[in-house]
């Protein structure tokens, strides 16, 4: 599985930011969050990354910080969450537009949140969710070359993620014998992949 800008939500830290637009891009997936310190972004980002702005650090215009949301589209960002602080009252209707047009979730955090918490949180979550995936991968094959005296061990193993493979469960391995003779003679199926 990979983590996805709606998983985010459910963080404790996350309480303290506010979805300004772009909710039908909740299912981007978060590579790592980025920090920007620039004003543009094309060679620093190869998409998936969850952007910071601080727009007083920045000194950003609308004009420029549109700009900069546009970028990140264009480079795949999952997300961007601007620092703003509490006083400040920017002129946002533009970004929200552009944020539910390319359905690129846009987030708003008080400036005064300290920035590394939630970046930490991020990465760790990230780097936790990365390992359930390993640790997955590795039972499935704990459990196909598993001898039977090593059924106690497996089902303590998974119990450790919360996995309960106690019970009887089923297994299905499809096998599709030339299967690029098969996109070859359907042009939709070849079509519909790419």
């Amino acid at each position: 599985m990979a983590v996805r800008c709606t998983d985010l939500l459910k963080l404790e830290i996350f309480c303290h930011l506010k979805l300004l637009g772009g909710k039908d891009g909740l299912d981007r997936i978060v590579r790592c969050p980025y920090v920007t310190l620039t004003k543009t972004i094309a060679q620093w980002v190869h998409g998936g990354e969850l952007m910071f702005v601080s727009v007083k650090d920045l000194s950003c215009n609308a004009a420029q910080l549109l700009q900069l949301f546009n970028e990140g589209y264009q480079k795949n960002l999952s997300g961007v969450v601007l620092l703003v602080e509490t006083v400040k009252n920017l002129f946002l209707d533009d970004l929200i537009t552009a944020a539910d047009c390319f359905c690129l979730p846009l987030f708003q955090m008080p400036y005064e949140l300290p920035l590394v918490e939630i970046t930490e949180e991020i990465s760790s979550f990230i780097i936790q969710d990365k390992l359930r995936l390993q640790f997955t991968n590795e039972l499935m094959i704990d459990i196909f070359s598993a001898q039977k005296n090593d059924q106690q061990s497996l089902i303590s193993k998974a119990m450790l993620y919360h996995y309960d493979i106690s019970g009887a469960h089923r297994i299905a391995i499809i096998s599709i014998n030339n299967l690029q003779s098969i996109f070859q003679e359907n042009n939709f199926l070849l079509y519909k992949l790419n």
